[in-house]
């Protein structure tokens, strides 16, 4: 009965973080298709899951002096927000995005993919 109370709360904790996460990244500021995203009160949400910058920003393959730029107001790029948003969408997780920088860091593993959709796409419509 503990480990169900536990888990409930838990998950009550999660849902609370992630409401309070979506209403920061809510403050977005100049969202031009071309220009980089400003985020305000991205250390409040850095901090609101007891993170290191490091840990928090590498989740998204930032280092951590660029993130602490982006806490101080620097615009974001794009593919960044992006990522940010199907995290904290939980569309992807930390495992799919460490398997993204590892494939980023592979250009030749990425190549082959490519090449491979690209010759299935063609056989399927021949």
């Amino acid at each position: 009965m503990t480990n169900n109370f536990s888990s409930e709360v838990l998950n009550d904790v999660a849902d609370e973080v992630r409401a309070d996460s979506h209403e920061i990244l809510d403050n977005v500021v100049g969202s031009e298709a071309d220009e980089d995203i400003r985020i305000s009160n991205l250390r409040q949400l850095r901090l609101s899951w007891n993170e290191s910058q490091t840990k928090f920003w590498s989740r998204f393959g930032v280092t951590q002096s660029r993130g602490s730029r982006f806490e101080k107001g620097i615009g974001i790029p794009n593919s960044v927000a992006m990522l940010m948003d199907l995290y904290l969408e939980q569309k992807v997780n930390d495992t799919d995005l460490l398997q993204a920088r590892y494939i980023s860091d592979q250009p030749k593993e990425l190549v082959s993919k490519v090449n491979h959709v690209i010759n299935k796409n063609r056989e399927h419509r021949a």
